[in-house]
């Protein structure tokens, strides 16, 4: 005893299998060209599967690449400034003031001085600007502290002042008496 059935605009990825088990062994009328029809969207939705995978992996192969190339850039440009540094430094005698500082986006030393950042440091791999090893003068005593624990005072006359924890009376930082 079969089950007789007629199949028209069936559509799957498998559709083709299927239709064959169905014709076959469900005793379905299916006919050639519908089986046709199913086998040639089935190699069209592999053609179209394995392109967007091709082209997904050439643009994670791209970024890979282009991640690499900063990070070898980055690289370069961090010798290239300890060795200006350490040549100023033998030419003038001098202890180099600039130094490099930790990022806390890459987990390296990695920020450099940068004349056109906002706190004068950026990293060589990433961009970033802010550290909290950046260190910058109170504008009342002029002493140098971590820029954490610095705080920006608006001055009705003056314009803004950057303040230490001294000059501010911290109680961390002074005795009261």
């Amino acid at each position: 005893m079969y089950n007789h059935a007629e199949v028209k605009n069936f559509l799957m990825y498998d559709a083709e299998f299927f239709l064959k088990y169905s014709r076959d062994y469900l005793k379905a009328s299916v006919s050639e060209e519908t089986l046709q029809e199913a086998g040639e969207t089935r190699i069209l939705l592999n053609q179209l599967i394995n392109s967007q995978a091709q082209s997904n992996l050439q643009a994670e192969r791209i970024l890979q690449s282009e991640s690499y190339l900063r990070k070898i850039k980055g690289i370069l440009k961090l010798q290239r400034h300890k060795q200006s540094h350490e040549f100023e430094r033998y030419e003038s005698h001098s202890p180099n003031d600039e130094q490099i500082i930790y990022c806390v986006e890459c987990s390296s030393d990695s920020m450099i001085p940068e004349k056109n950042s906002e706190t004068g440091y950026r990293c060589v791999y990433c961009d970033n600007e802010y550290s909290d090893d950046i260190e910058s003068d109170c504008t009342i005593c002029g002493i140098t502290w971590p820029s954490d624990d610095l705080r920006r005072v608006v001055w009705t006359d003056e314009g803004d002042e950057i303040i230490c924890p001294r000059c501010r009376r911290d109680p961390s930082y002074v005795k009261d008496d």
